[in-house]
C-alpha cells in the first residue's frame, strides 16, 4: 500500500496495518542528566579527578577506579546501549522474585536506562524480555546483583546465544498425516513428521517492513532541500514452531504460505488465515507453550534491540538547467528484533 507523505515527515509506528491487541507500550523520553552526592563520588587514584559512582573505571583516564568495599555495597552503575553492529550481552528478565516496589523500579529504572513505569507495564506481561544490551561486563555484573534485590531474576546471555547467521527455516505447508503433523520446507521437497508431544513452543507475531523514497534538491552549499517523500509498507503476520531440543525453529509466513489444512475454514485473507492456523495447532498440539506478547511488547522491544534501517543514495541526476536532484532510499524493518525475541522465548521455554 503506497502513501504519499509531505517533506519532513518521519515514519510512524501508528500507521501499522496490524494492530496489536493492547496499545503497544511506549517509551518516555530518557533523562541524561544526573547528579550525584560530593559524598558519593570516586576519585581518581592516577588523575585525582572526581568520577560519578555509576562507573567502574575512570571517565577521564580510562584506568579502573579503586573502589571501596563499602561503595562497591552502594554502586549503581547505568549501562549504556551497545553499538547495533558491535558484539555485547544482553541482560534478560526471567521472573519476578517478589513484587518490586517503586522506590525499587525507580532504581532499576535508571540502571537501565528504562522509564520505570514502562519497565513496570513490560515485567507485567510476565514472559522472559531483554532489560539492557551493553559491552560493560562489569557494570553488567552488579547491575544483576542489585536488581536480585529489587526483587528481578535475570540472566545474561551473549549476542551468540540468538545464533543469528543462521536463518529461520521457511514452510511452505502443514497438513496432518494421521496422528502426525507433516510440514514441508519452503522450496524443498523435505517433509518433516512431528508428533504431538514433539511441538514445545508456538510464537506469534509480524514483521514490519518499510521503505521510504526521498528526493531533493542538491546545492553546492550543502543546502539541501528534500521535494518530496513517498513511503511505502508491508505487514505481514508470523508464526514460528519449535520442534523438540531445535533452537533455530520453523517460521509461517502469511505471504506464500499454503492453508489448505484449514479446509472449509480457509478465507481470502492471509494475515485471517494464519491466526485460524495458530488455533488449528494448538488443537494439534495442546501442550505446546504459546506466545503471542510480541506485539504488545514491539515498543519497548525497540529500547533494547534496534529495528533494521538502511539508507542508500541513488546518486545524483541532472533536470532541467543547472537542476540537480538526488533519491535517497529508506528501508527498515523488525525482521531480527523479532527473531530475537522468538528465539529468547525458547531458550527460556
Amino acid at each position: 500500500m503506497g502513501i504519499i507523505k509531505k517533506p519532513g515527515e518521519i515514519m510512524d509506528e501508528k500507521r501499522d496495518h496490524i494492530k496489536p491487541d493492547e496499545i503497544q507500550t511506549e517509551a518516555a523520553p530518557e533523562s541524561r542528566i544526573e547528579s550525584y552526592d560530593p559524598s558519593e563520588m570516586i576519585v581518581c587514584a592516577i588523575c585525582a579527578r572526581a568520577n560519578p559512582p555509576n562507573r567502574l573505571d575512570c571517565i577521564y583516564c580510562g584506568v579502573k577506579l579503586e573502589i571501596t568495599e563499602e561503595q562497591t555495597l552502594n554502586l549503581r552503575p547505568t549501562l549504556r546501549k551497545a553499538d547495533q553492529l558491535k558484539p555485547a550481552l544482553n541482560l534478560v528478565y526471567i521472573s519476578k522474585l517478589r513484587e518490586p516496589d517503586q522506590v525499587g523500579l525507580k532504581e532499576a529504572g535508571k540502571m537501565l536506562r528504562i522509564d520505570p513505569d514502562l519497565l513496570g507495564s513490560a515485567v507485567k506481561i510476565g514472559c522472559p524480555i531483554p532489560l539492557a544490551r551493553s559491552e560493560q561486563h562489569d557494570e553488567m555484573e552488579i547491575v544483576v546483583s542489585r536488581l536480585g534485590e529489587i526483587g528481578f531474576e535475570t540472566a545474561v546471555f551473549p549476542d551468540q546465544l540468538f545464533e543469528m547467521r543462521t536463518a529461520t527455516r521457511r514452510l511452505r505447508r502443514v497438513g496432518l498425516n494421521g496422528d502426525n503433523l507433516e510440514m514441508r520446507l519452503f522450496n524443498n521437497a523435505e517433509n518433516i513428521t512431528v508428533r504431538p508431544d514433539q511441538l514445545k513452543l508456538i510464537v506469534a507475531g509480524a514483521i514490519f517492513k518499510r521503505r521510504v523514497e526521498s528526493t531533493e534538491k542538491h546545492s553546492r552549499k550543502n543546502e539541501n532541500k528534500i521535494l518530496e517523500t513517498a513511503e511505502t509498507t508491508a505487514d505481514e503476520l508470523l508464526i514460528d514452531l519449535y520442534v523438540g531440543e531445535d533452537k533455530i525453529g520453523y517460521r509461517i509466513s502469511a505471504n506464500g504460505f499454503d492453508f489448505s489444512c484449514l479446509n472449509e475454514d480457509k478465507g481470502m485473507v492471509a494475515n485471517t488465515n494464519v491466526k485460524l492456523l495458530v488455533e488449528w495447532l494448538r488443537r494439534f498440539s495442546p501442550n505446546a507453550s504459546y506466545d503471542s506478547n510480541y506485539m504488545r511488547l514491539r515498543g519497548y522491544l525497540s529500547k533494547i534491540w534496534d529495528v533494521e534501517e538502511h539508507t542508500d543514495s541513488m546518486g545524483l541526476k541532472r533536470r532541467g538547467l543547472g537542476a540537480v536532484k538526488r533519491e535517497i532510499v529508506t528501508t527498515s524493518n523488525n525482521d531480527s528484533q523479532f527473531t530475537k525475541y522468538s528465539r529468547l522465548q525458547r531458550r527460556l521455554t
